[in-house]
């Protein structure tokens, strides 16, 4: 027996043995699956449409981005405040435009308290391989943290804005930092 008479040529096959003229042939049959259900949560711009009047889509692995794009499921959920415990609960809305909607970074981007925390992470790698790549500044960072006076001073210097930024508040031009 060969190999390719051992391995199938697809996942699933279905053979049917039909009678044709008193002799039994083997007959191949496609395998096709219509799977119906509310995979959007309610969020698809075809739901206040009749079941019998929306769209078939037809799902290959090439193509489910684009379905998910064009079906604009959107993902409503409350989840606990980890960043914040004392405001509760966050309405959490997530767009599900392609696959990589699931991946935690592209997650974290559409949520704002943890999108605030991803450029704290950014500003804190920037401000390490400044440190790394620079003497003087690394001196003067040392310097600062060694005498508290300094520090304080620094920390009242430094104040946060509306726009999530730092201020300088004795700079004359008043510039964000």
């Amino acid at each position: 027996m060969s190999v390719n008479e051992t391995i199938p040529k697809s996942r699933v096959n279905i053979t049917y043995d039909m009678d044709v003229s008193g002799t039994k042939q083997a007959k191949e049959l496609p395998l096709k699956q219509l799977v119906i259900g509310d995979f959007s949560q309610g969020s698809s711009k075809e739901k206040s449409l009749e079941l019998a009047n929306r769209k078939v889509y037809e799902i290959e692995s090439n193509n489910l981005d684009s379905v998910m794009q064009e079906m604009g499921i959107q993902l409503d959920i409350n989840v606990e405040n980890h960043v914040e415990p004392a405001s509760g609960v966050l309405n959490v809305k997530i767009p599900l435009k392609s696959m990589k909607s699931f991946n935690p970074n592209s997650i974290a981007q559409n949520i704002p308290e943890l999108s605030k925390l991803l450029k704290v992470k950014e500003l804190l790698k920037e401000y390490i391989s400044l440190i790394d790549n620079n003497r003087k500044f690394r001196n003067l960072v040392n310097n600062l943290s060694a005498s508290p006076e300094s520090l304080e001073s620094l920390i009242q210097q430094l104040k946060l804005d509306d726009n999530s930024g730092y201020r300088i508040e004795n700079s004359p031009e008043n510039k964000e930092v």
